[in-house]
């Protein structure tokens, strides 16, 4: 005769665990049965709101949304709801919340005071079929005869009230033609040792 026992849950598991996460963004992650909700801090320091400034306001570039949602998964229908303005004045926290619904994962990147900034669908890399493209950047670079330099094109964003700092120029230079571009990019030196802790570049 089988039997089956069970540990009781305890009032720890039954109710919200808190502990913290050891990831450039992602701070601590709060568990129970039904869902998953990181948190992180943002700061002013922060390399990618310092040097990230739209009509002089320091705002949350989408792909560090999208950082923040992806670490086993690979990310479908992203949706950007609204921008993330990081200041000294008001709470800068920012939670990612990640559940399921029926056959999927879904997730939402939110803040205390301002509601759902982002939200999509996260599959599991391994469900997804890896097709392997190769794609000859030198021949595209023959077919291009536009060209345009970094100091030029950084300035027609500055007119567009979009403000970078030395960590979000990594243009060099921009070949172009009606259909298609490539570009050189090149590294701020002060990133290289944080460099392989981010994938969306």
């Amino acid at each position: 005769e089988k039997k089956q026992y069970w540990l009781k849950k305890s009032e720890e598991t039954t109710n919200h665990e808190k502990k913290q996460v050891n990831s450039i963004l992602l701070d601590c992650l709060e568990q129970s049965e039904s869902e998953l909700l990181f948190s992180k801090t943002l700061r002013m320091e922060d390399f990618y709101v310092r040097d990230h400034i739209v009509n002089g306001k320091r705002i949350l570039p989408g792909v560090i949304y999208l950082e923040m949602a992806r670490r086993v998964f690979c990310i479908q229908n992203v949706v950007w709801s609204q921008a993330i303005e990081v200041d000294k004045i008001t709470g800068n926290q920012v939670k990612v919340k990640l559940w399921n619904d029926k056959d999927q994962m879904l997730y939402e990147i939110r803040s205390d005071n301002k509601g759902i900034h982002g939200q999509g669908r996260l599959v599991f890399a391994g469900e997804l079929p890896r097709e392997v493209e190769y794609i000859d950047f030198s021949r595209i670079r023959e077919r291009c005869f536009g060209k345009i330099k970094k100091e030029e094109m950084y300035k027609q964003f500055e007119k567009l009230k979009f403000y970078y700092g030395e960590t979000f120029k990594p243009v060099e230079t921009i070949f172009f033609n009606e259909r298609e571009a490539v570009g050189y990019i090149r590294a701020d030196k002060s990133l290289y040792c944080e460099f392989n802790k981010f994938q969306m570049h």
